[in-house]
Formats: C-alpha cells, structure tokens, sequence
C-alpha cells in the first residue's frame, strides 16, 4: 500500500516526509515489540525522509521493555544495521520518549540514542 500510495507522493512533497513506528497493539514482551518495531523500520523507513521511533506509545503498556536501558540498547543496535543495510544513512532517526521520566531517566535514554547516532541527524 505505501510504494503503491504514499511514495509517489514523496517526490511531490514540498516538505519533509516523516515515518512513525511503534509496536503493533496488542505486541506484549521485549522480543515481541523489538521484532514489531524493526519490521516496521525495514518496511518503512526508506519510505520518509526520516524516522521515529515512538517509545512512549500506549500499545507498549505500562511493562514498556524500552524504559530498560539495556533492551532500548538492543534495539538500536538492531536499528543502526538496518540503517546502514539500507544505505539510510543520510535519513535521520530519533526516539519519542514520554515527559513521565526523571532527569537521570532522561540523561540515560539519551546516551543510549547518541551512541547508537539516534539523534534526528543523518548518520556518520
């Protein structure tokens, strides 16, 4: 439906593109959502002109496995090689986290993102 519908209207845009992935309603567990969230990404990504990873969506639950930081960090390692499978180096991704964290909470999410160039830029 996207490569039928959406991206021949990519071409006409006279703005930038964006793709938001969250795991599928219903997904429970890390490996689950991991598996949901990177399918949407290898599907999808090469679609926008960048990429969101939304974190902080309801169909994660109140369990969400990517408030672990070794779980984001998981995931994200999976996203760079994706990422650069693709050659969508050039296509910025970012994380939607939600306001409900502590600062420290924060701090830590955003380390995760930088090591792994998950910071709304393109990509080295």
């Amino acid at each position: 439906y996207v490569a039928k519908h959406v991206a021949p209207e990519r071409a006409k845009a006279q703005a930038a593109i964006g793709v938001s992935g969250s795991a599928t309603n219903g997904v429970i567990g890390e490996a689950d959502a991991t598996d949901d969230l990177l399918t949407t990404y290898e599907r999808l990504g090469g679609y926008g002109d960048y990429f969101t990873i939304n974190l902080s969506c309801p169909n994660l639950g109140v369990d969400n496995p990517y408030y672990d930081l070794g779980n984001l960090e998981k995931l994200l390692v999976a996203v760079k090689v994706i990422r650069e499978r693709n050659g969508w180096q050039d296509k910025p991704v970012m994380c939607k986290i939600g306001p409900d964290h502590t600062d420290n909470e924060i701090r830590g999410f955003i380390d995760v993102m930088h090591r792994y160039s998950i910071n709304g830029k393109k990509s080295k």
